[in-house]
């Protein structure tokens, strides 16, 4: 990454880094408290952003995204391969735990390995890339699960996620009958191990 930058280039994305999916309006006083710029500074970057249609300025005075964002958006996903991001990932984890890593999507009441790379073992579970399995079973369901927007009797909030992936295998109910004390990591690690 090059260390050479344009300080209008970077206070530019400055403002429009100061909106958030909770904030995706601000008033001129909200970005300047954002961003730490001066209401002259950011008015002459939003003159820019906004002929440029990066930038929107409502009637009653308050900005929002533009729709030169979403073209650069919908540019970016379609060149944007999940693989060559994932892979890698799953290629170090295995290096530094010797476990295959796998990656999941949930596809219904299903889940579908998308990415998996083997552990280099000889002893090992043996799964296909696009093997669709259940969302009943396996600690990857269970974190899935508990991630997930879907009500039932599994649905959990995501400070349970860790739980869920150390319980996934020692018992199939909710909550699990020991409590985490009783049970060392490592044991619970192994047979998490031992299932997909």
């Amino acid at each position: 990454m090059s260390k050479d930058k344009v300080e209008a280039v970077e206070r530019a994305l400055a403002v429009l880094n100061a909106f958030h999916a909770d904030t995706p309006t601000m008033t001129l006083s909200e970005i300047a408290s954002a961003t730490g710029f001066y209401k002259s500074t950011i008015l002459r970057l939003a003159g820019s952003l906004e002929r440029l249609g990066y930038l929107i300025r409502e009637e009653r005075g308050v900005f929002r995204l533009g729709p030169a964002l979403w073209r650069l958006g919908s540019i970016y996903r379609a060149g944007f391969n999940l693989g060559e991001a994932i892979r890698p990932e799953l290629r170090r984890l295995v290096e530094a735990t010797g476990e295959t890593a796998s990656f999941y999507i949930r596809e219904g009441a299903s889940r579908v390995c998308l990415f998996r790379h083997n552990s280099p073992q000889s002893a090992r579970h043996h799964l296909d890339e696009g093997a669709e399995l259940p969302l009943n079973a396996g600690a990857s369901a269970h974190v899935l699960l508990a991630f997930s927007d879907a009500k039932g009797p599994r649905q959990r909030r995501c400070s349970n996620a860790v739980m869920t992936y150390r319980w996934a295998s020692a018992t199939p109910t909710w909550p699990p009958s020991q409590s985490p004390s009783s049970t060392s990591p490592a044991s619970s690690a192994a047979r998490s191990r031992s299932r997909v």
